[in-house]
């Protein structure tokens, strides 16, 4: 029988340290740009629980009307609630 041991890590305080400051200027440089964003960084890890520090700059706020945005497609995901569905070939009627 094979077990799946999660990997456990906590790096929040490298985060909180060295990372988030980084993140906070490349933030003010998109914003500054007009450059929409998301930004996810796993920052602890156990057997139960992950952690993420999640950053977006959304394209509505910036009043952009993009062609495709992915942004606001991957912020979805982070609903527990929104369950991702492959595209299926059978039609539905």
């Amino acid at each position: 029988m094979t077990y799946n041991m999660k990997t456990s890590f906590d790096k929040q305080a490298t985060y909180n340290d060295t990372i988030k400051q980084k993140v906070q200027e490349l933030q003010k440089l998109c914003i500054l740009e007009k450059l929409p964003m998301f930004l996810s960084i796993c920052t602890k890890n156990d057997e139960d629980t992950t952690w993420y520090e999640n950053i977006m700059i959304s394209p509505e706020t910036m009043d952009l009307d993009l062609s495709y945005n992915v942004i606001s497609k991957m912020v979805l995901c982070l609903n527990d609630d929104f369950k991702i569905v492959p595209k299926s070939d059978i039609e539905v009627s």
